[in-house]
């Protein structure tokens, strides 16, 4: 597992690269939008428009990697989420930067596919849960500092988009410019909706509203932040506190489902943000460090109802098409986040920005309604029988990068350097010649220079 984690760091660093980048433009358009008097309806239907990209994206990226390969397909991919990054500023047109967002999703979700499913394909059943909560939690430290970034740079100049710019192009140094060979994968056939409903009602539903609310979270809470009279700094300091919570509060949270029965686990979610929300609507005049605990709290929670959705429906589905459904899943997320951000952008244009969560409260409710009409049709689930949980986030864009899949296609180190092997040993039949990976990465290390083995490769 070390070596393997060793041979995966060019591969973290440009995930967090990337993730940075992402995350620092999504709440950088959300500020800039509501800075400039943008009508919340509008920023909402600009916003949402990165969520019909990576829907597309996610429906169709997976062949450009299976066809050309994971570097190149990052190398695509990349160009075209930092173009649409940088190109922000040329022409100040809301239609412009509609059509840029739709661009920058399909990017987004390109990249999101070539790191996802390449762990997936060095990742074995022994090691999968740990490779993706190492995933996990660079994805959300890197969101969290990004955030920060936004209040510390000018919103209305051209330096923040050059700097998404930047990180988005950063992203795919490491992986060019290592010795990781792209891992082959398949793009596996897709579950429609209504199947997946059919077996996982609750699921598929929990994993839509969940889209509904956390597209709306992300895209339209700077925006109300700036109509309730918190400044640009404060709402940078509310977004990577809120990313952070996210995280910290992933792990109670998948224990308390692991052991009490899911379902009951997520009343208790879905009833926490109704409440979180109800006071972060009412409660507009109290002092801002009330309300950055209130808003961070609430997101905290809301982002793991998505991994609870996404528990809840591998529960009700058999094994070998668990990766078929979380295609599906991916799909019911993200039209949930294709009608929230304009609802709820609508209704705080219409009503008051207080709608925002007073729109959510009232989604949770309808949630909980069907929640208690779910559990009274359906079979009581034993304990022994859940899956493991597993915190997942919506970036999880491709259905082959499942971390509750049985399928061992895990790729061997060596298979991972075998440029490097060839190069080493002068013959492409490199399995005879190195059967262990120690041996091989030490060879490697002496054919660097170095007349020792290296110390991180020696046995304990």
């Amino acid at each position: 597992m070390r070596l393997l984690l060793i041979s995966l760091f060019a591969l973290f660093l440009s995930l967090a690269l990337l993730q940075a980048g992402n995350s620092f433009l999504i709440t950088l358009l959300s500020v800039r939008l509501a800075a400039t008097g943008v009508l919340p309806s509008v920023a909402g239907q600009v916003m949402v428009l990165y969520a019909v990209g990576f829907v597309i994206g996610a429906l169709y990226c997976g062949r450009l990697v299976a066809r050309v390969g994971h570097i190149r397909a990052m190398a695509v991919s990349t160009s075209i989420t930092a173009m649409a990054a940088i190109s922000y500023p040329l022409i100040d047109s809301l239609y412009f930067w509609a059509g840029l967002r739709i661009i920058g999703g399909i990017g987004a979700a390109g990249l999101f596919i070539t790191i996802e499913s390449w762990l997936n394909a060095v990742a074995s059943n022994h090691n999968r849960s740990t490779l993706f909560s190492i995933y996990l939690i660079i994805f959300y430290l890197a969101a969290t500092a990004a955030q920060l970034l936004v209040g510390i740079i000018d919103p209305l100049s051209m330096t923040p988009f050059i700097l998404c710019g930047l990180l988005l192009m950063a992203s795919v140094i490491p992986v060019s410019a290592s010795g990781l060979s792209s891992p082959e994968i398949e793009v596996s056939e897709r579950m429609s909706l209504s199947q997946l409903y059919r077996q996982s009602p609750l699921g598929i539903t929990t994993v839509f509203f969940s889209g509904m609310l956390l597209s709306s979270y992300y895209g339209l809470v700077p925006v109300f932040g700036k109509m309730t009279g918190i400044s640009i700094e404060q709402i940078s300091h509310i977004m990577a506190l809120s990313v952070l919570l996210a995280m910290l509060f992933a792990f109670p949270i998948g224990r308390l489902c692991d052991k009490y029965r899911r379902e009951y686990i997520l009343i208790g979610i879905v009833a926490s943000i109704a409440l979180l929300s109800l006071a972060s609507g009412l409660l507009v005049e109290q002092n801002i460090t009330v309300r950055t605990v209130m808003l961070a709290v609430l997101m905290g929670i809301l982002a793991n109802s998505y991994s609870t959705g996404i528990a809840i429906a591998n529960d009700r589905i058999d094994s070998h098409l668990r990766l078929q459904a979380s295609s599906a899943l991916i799909l019911s997320y993200g039209v949930g986040s294709i009608i929230g951000p304009f609802t709820y952008g609508k209704a705080m244009e219409i009503l008051s920005p207080e709608a925002l969560f007073l729109g959510f409260a009232l989604a949770c409710g309808l949630l909980l309604v069907l929640i208690i009409i779910n559990l009274r049709h359906l079979p009581h689930s034993a304990l022994e029988s859940q899956e493991d949980f597993l915190l997942a986030v919506p970036e999880q864009a491709l259905p082959d990068f499942d971390p509750t899949s049985e399928t061992d296609n895990n790729v061997d180190i060596e298979a991972l350097f075998r440029d490097e092997m060839v190069e080493l040993f002068g013959d492409e039949n490199t399995d005879n010649k190195v059967s262990n990976t120690n041996t091989t990465i030490t060879a490697i290390y002496k054919k660097l220079g170095h007349k020792k083995s290296s110390p991180l490769f020696k046995e304990r």
